[in-house]
């Protein structure tokens, strides 16, 4: 049987087990992959690569890193011949030229039920959200953001103690198995359908600040669904005594405190109120400090501290 040519575009890291897939499948030829610039990391910031070029790299692959738009890199794109242009998590819009030049199809894998959740943070959003499914669509591209036509779709169970991180695991998992299928399947026939764009919503990118809880204003439910949401990024915190407090892990009691006030029981547990519900915290990390029990933390403040504790 014949190869089918792919050539891979991502740049988010939720692409490695689908690129890896890709490379292990031996129904698959890939002649180069496609991802965004090296970034300064860490406290040095230097410059390095994301997950999806090292992994190519890893496995002897020719990577592309287009400077301002993958359009840069067509008079390539062209000499390799693909089936299939296949992207997730890239970051960028793709031209029409660009769009038109595999021989069958350019394939988005999106992390949400098109047409539900398009944009950047489809997973994260379906937990804010309180939905208890999600999925994951293999769509046709055009130049719009997530508009393509649906080739098919992988409907998702979300336990009530999925976090975004294990969510994603579960997601990229599935894709990683079914993506090459997929493209095979739609070799032989191509089929899609046309999404109900009256029906779609839209998602945002997220940033640190989205991780911020406000006890006055945001009850107990929806604070719950923000600390699955933005594990394992970008965290949920507050402030308490002007110093950053990462809240990772809490449930909702029957107890009902005033909305922002904060309550030391036997030494041990902090409860915090809000509109509707009350917050007991299980599991914080201080700034500049490892992850802990909120045991743990308590214990380790002073004594006159514990009644001073507030909110900012």
């Amino acid at each position: 049987m014949r190869k089918i040519k792919v050539i891979f575009i991502g740049t988010g890291s939720l692409g490695c087990p689908i690129l890896h897939s890709l490379i292990n499948d031996g129904r698959v030829e890939l002649p180069f992959i496609i991802t965004g610039q090296d970034k300064p990391q860490g406290r040095k910031m230097q410059m390095q690569a994301n997950e999806i070029k090292k992994l190519a790299l890893l496995n002897n692959l020719i990577v592309h890193q287009p400077v301002k738009s993958i359009s840069e890199l067509n008079n390539k794109i062209v000499q390799a011949s693909p089936d299939f242009l296949l992207l997730t998590a890239f970051g960028q819009l793709i031209p029409s030229s660009t769009l038109a030049l595999p021989k069958i199809a350019p394939v988005n894998i999106h992390w949400s039920l098109l047409p539900k959740y398009r944009g950047a943070s489809p997973i994260q959003s379906v937990i804010l959200h309180g939905d208890k499914t999600t999925g994951i669509t293999w769509m046709t591209m055009n130049e719009k953001m997530d508009e393509g036509d649906i080739i098919t779709q992988e409907v998702l169970k979300i336990e009530d103690t999925d976090s975004s991180g294990t969510l994603t695991d579960k997601m990229t998992k599935i894709a990683a198995e079914k993506t090459v299928d997929i493209l095979l399947e739609y070799t032989k026939k191509p089929h899609a359908q046309q999404q109900n764009h009256a029906q779609a919503t839209y998602t945002h990118k997220i940033s640190k600040q989205d991780g911020k809880i406000d006890f006055l204003n945001e009850d107990a439910g929806t604070i719950l669904r923000k600390i699955r949401a933005y594990t394992p990024w970008p965290g949920c915190f507050t402030f308490v005594n002007n110093r950053r407090l990462k809240i990772l892990k809490a449930e909702e009691i029957e107890q009902k405190i005033d909305p922002g006030k904060m309550l030391i029981n036997s030494g041990n547990h902090m409860l915090v109120g809000t509109p509707k519900g009350t917050l007991k915290i299980l599991e914080v990390q201080p700034e500049g400090k490892r992850r802990m029990r909120i045991d743990e933390f308590l214990r380790g403040l002073p004594a006159e501290t514990k009644t001073k504790l507030q909110f900012a």
